[in-house]
Order: structure tokens, then C-alpha cells, then sequence
């Protein structure tokens, strides 16, 4: 009888024992992590840098002719819905105004895509009414009026003039009525001389500022 019961004192003493170690465990387990003079790992991918200027204080004539538009707009006079509209290239104001050069003629290019994108509906009328595939390459812009067409259905059109001035080139704009000829809207702006010199006529081609340089 006494052996029965030593036993049994054993077998309880081992199941605390086995508990007690099992206690040990889940305590040393759950510890929180010790800090660590370990830097985190960067990431290998990182964002795009450019050398120069950055971006947002770069000005464009785009840029300029954005604002000459906005200013447009808001002088426009109550004319009812604007149906159409084509933009003519522009012309020094003491030159000859049936030649424009390629400032003018960037001009009327970046006109039409802030009016384009304003909302309003932009024709352009040197687009012909083929392409003509040429060694030169597949052509559907022209300045032969012979290949366009002599009916564009515009309301109004988009003209201006430019003048030199010591510190760059004033840009008149102004939208006009087509069948009245009265004047919509108007807006002026200076394009520094810096953005000016930034054109570059491609080879054989006419000067920017004919007559003289700045």
C-alpha cells in the first residue's frame, strides 16, 4: 500500500513538473524583441531625378500661351455658343502681314491646342482631303491652297500680330467674327526673349525674326 502511494507522490510530482517547464516556455517565447542597432533595408527602387532645372519653373511659350488663352476667355464678350474656330498664324505688326515666320507660326500651333483643350471646337484647315504618300514620307498637311479647302465652315478665327520690345516679343491675340468682323475677345502678353531664342528654325528654313535678330 505504501508503494501504491509513493507512486502516485511521483507521478504528481512530475506532472508539475512538466506543467512548470511548459509555463517556462510560452513566458520565454512571448519576450518581445530586444532593439536592434539594425537600419531598416531600403528599398531597391527609387523615385526618377533629373539633373537641371526642375520641371515646374521651366516656362514654355506653351506655358505663356496658356494664360493668353485664359485671358481670352475671360474678356469674351456674350457672343452665344462658340460653333467653331480656326487659328491663323501670326504677323510681325510693322512686317508684311502675308508671311509669318516660325515663331508665328508656333504660335498658332500652340493655340490650337489650348483652345482644343478649353473645350472649344478647333478646325484646322490644312489638313487636305487625302494623303499623299510621297518618298518624303505620308503627308496630309499643306500650304497650297489649291490642295485645301476654300469653304471652311469657321465662326470665328483666332489672329494677332507681334511687336519687338527690348525685353522680347508682345503677342496681340484677338478672336473675330468671321461674317461681322467685330472682335470677340482680346488678350496681350510679352514673351521674353529667352523663350523666344529657345525656337529652332529647322534647316532651310525661314528666319524666326525676319528683318533682324533680338
Amino acid at each position: 500500500m505504501q508503494d501504491l502511494f509513493n507512486k502516485r507522490r511521483t507521478a504528481v510530482r512530475a506532472c508539475l513538473l512538466c506543467a512548470l517547464i511548459l509555463m517556462t516556455g510560452c513566458q520565454t517565447t512571448g519576450m518581445a524583441p530586444q532593439p536592434t542597432d539594425e537600419k531598416p533595408q531600403e528599398s531597391a527602387f527609387q523615385p526618377a531625378t533629373f539633373a537641371g532645372t526642375p520641371q515646374s519653373e521651366v516656362t514654355t511659350i506653351h506655358h505663356l500661351v496658356h494664360g493668353l488663352i485664359e485671358d481670352m476667355m475671360a474678356s469674351m464678350r456674350s457672343t452665344g455658343k462658340v460653333n467653331s474656330v480656326v487659328v491663323a498664324d501670326f504677323v510681325f505688326l510693322d512686317g508684311q502681314y502675308d508671311k509669318s515666320g516660325l515663331l508665328g507660326k508656333q504660335l498658332a500651333q500652340s493655340m490650337m491646342s489650348e483652345l482644343h483643350q478649353s473645350g472649344l471646337k478647333v478646325l484646322d484647315h490644312k489638313v487636305t482631303d487625302y494623303i499623299r504618300v510621297t518618298r518624303d514620307g505620308d503627308l496630309v498637311l499643306s500650304r497650297d491652297y489649291k490642295e485645301l479647302r476654300p469653304d471652311v465652315q469657321a465662326q470665328f478665327v483666332i489672329a494677332g500680330t507681334l511687336t519687338r520690345h527690348q525685353n522680347g516679343i508682345l503677342v496681340q491675340a484677338r478672336m473675330v467674327n468671321l461674317l461681322g468682323k467685330d472682335i470677340v475677345a482680346a488678350a496681350q502678353t510679352l514673351l521674353p526673349t529667352q523663350q523666344v531664342r529657345a525656337l529652332l528654325a529647322s534647316i532651310g528654313g525661314e528666319d524666326m525674326l525676319p528683318g533682324s535678330a533680338l
